[in-house]
């Protein structure tokens, strides 16, 4: 039964081995792909030293997925819920003629937000420039005054002179402006939760370093008499501290977590997509939980510190997280996420180099299947770089990182030309037909590729590559040509 229950989760023997260029079968070929390297890490280590590493791997990934999964679900439902402040103002204003109604529906969305900006329009001013109070601030005090007089005025002018119908509908407009957008609130909740991923992962990456070579706590770790009697073993202080490391170090925020990870020999810079990006959306999840989504002198001084350049968010600002800005930063987290487990997990374990591999390539592939080029490209560039270029994942990365990129609106073609494939295997030469959509050239290199056996039929009908030929009414004709078989 055991050895039932590790087979079907990919931790038994390694099963049939497969073409790595353009998975076939979705669901069968994801399958083959994590029974493959979770294959390996079990043969790798008897102690199974690997599988805290996998776990924290595929533990973020499912969080990202899931996150991306309500992102592209929910957004469009959250955009066209009701906004029931602005409902409660239309039913207050449609007494009057539909041309008073538009003139403050006018004033609704034009002046009013500006007037009501930064004022409290329900606290009363008793006394200007009373004891403890500058002049400065009674002035601004009194300035804030005028502008909600000035907007009660601009309402009333449309309400008849009726300065209670007035106050009514100022209050529900007062009331607007406070009020986050509902998509807004959305968006800010997923990226709190998305870099939450990140601080979990980097949290158990730490751990787990700290759990396999204790010797480089040194001597930071001290318990009182009383906390070592709450131990049961010496194990159990050593997790203690090394909680306690791990916990110390990610709380420090992003430069904490690059001081640990440059202790390393592991720079943050090149292991995600666009440096300056995560910074950012690291920082605006911060100002997101402790300054109610507003640019403060904390995030400013931490953009330039990080970035080396000045926020262009001047200070108050309300920093918007729009669907754009969540699904490039939920793409920027799972790159840099998958890149930073790959180094960690190697730092760790210098035979863990090929299951990594492997968990990149499964990695990589799934966020081309679901159309994220840009994690997808990062991911098969860095992965790139801990092969060699004639192994055959090194081109499979190198294919599927001109596609990512490619998909994304960038200019490959001059790259793709210049690659040499003569002397590579048929499908490769057929790769580079598929990136230049020369669907000529492409179709004759995938009938040969069938006809010799280095294409199977499920990777032509899945991998993204040939999703142009696939297109085409050549198609039909072409599939015909490979070899039928069972599974």
């Amino acid at each position: 039964m055991a050895d039932d229950m590790e087979n079907d989760l990919g931790l038994g023997p390694e099963t049939e081995e497969r073409s790595l260029v353009g998975p076939p079968n979705r669901a069968r070929q994801s399958e083959r792909a994590r029974l493959r390297a979770t294959a390996l890490v079990n043969r790798r280590l008897a102690k199974g030293v690997h599988r805290p590493f996998l776990q924290s791997m595929h533990r973020f990934q499912g969080s990202m997925t899931a996150l991306r999964q309500l992102h592209e679900k929910l957004t469009p439902t959250v955009a066209n819920w009701p906004d029931e402040i602005m409902d409660d103002f239309k039913g207050a204003i449609q007494r009057y003629p539909m041309e008073q109604q538009q003139a403050l529906l006018k004033l609704a969305a034009e002046a009013l937000p500006g007037l009501l900006r930064g004022t409290l329009i329900f606290r009363e001013i008793e006394e200007k420039g009373e004891e403890g109070e500058t002049e400065a601030e009674a002035s601004g005090e009194a300035e804030k005054e005028d502008k909600v007089a000035d907007a009660w005025k601009l309402v009333a002018e449309q309400m008849d002179g009726d300065m209670g119908a007035a106050y009514e509908v100022l209050h529900l407009l007062y009331m607007k402006s406070t009020t986050p957008a509902l998509d807004q609130t959305f968006h800010r909740s997923m990226l709190i939760s998305a870099v939450a991923a990140l601080d979990v992962l980097l949290l158990e990456l730490i751990s787990n370093f700290y759990l396999l070579h204790p010797e480089a706590l040194g001597n930071e770790a001290t318990f009182t008499l009383a906390k070592l009697t709450e131990f049961s073993d010496l194990n159990d202080a050593r997790t203690s501290a090394v909680e306690q490391k791990a916990d110390q170090i990610v709380r420090k925020g992003l430069e904490g977590w690059m001081k640990w990870l440059d202790s390393q020999g592991i720079d943050l810079k090149t292991h995600c997509a666009d440096f300056k990006n995560l910074a950012e959306i690291i920082q605006r999840r911060h100002v997101a939980v402790h300054n109610a989504g507003r640019a403060s002198r904390v995030y400013r001084d931490k953009i330039q510190a990080l970035t080396g350049e000045e926020s262009e968010h001047p200070l108050g600002e309300t920093l918007r997280i729009d669907s754009l800005y969540l699904g490039g930063a939920l793409d920027e987290l799972e790159a840099a996420g998958n890149l930073l487990t790959g180094a960690v997990w190697t730092k760790c374990i210098k035979e863990a180099e090929e299951v990594v591999n492997f968990e990149l390539y499964v990695r990589s592939y799934d966020l081309l299947m679901a159309e994220r080029w840009v994690p997808a490209a990062c991911i098969c560039s860095a992965a790139k770089k801990r092969l060699k270029p004639d192994d055959d994942l090194y081109l499979i990365h190198k294919v599927n990182e001109w596609l990512a990129r490619k998909r994304s609106g960038e200019d490959v073609e001059e790259e793709v030309k210049g690659w040499p494939t003569l002397t590579l295997n048929t499908r490769y030469q057929a790769a580079q037909a598929a990136l230049l959509d020369d669907f000529d050239e492409l179709e004759q290199l995938i009938l040969k590729c069938a006809k010799a056996g280095d294409l199977d039929l499920e990777d032509a009908w899945e991998w993204p590559l040939f999703s142009g030929i696939r297109a085409q009414d050549r198609w039909q004709t072409i599939v015909q040509a490979f070899p039928r078989h069972e599974d």
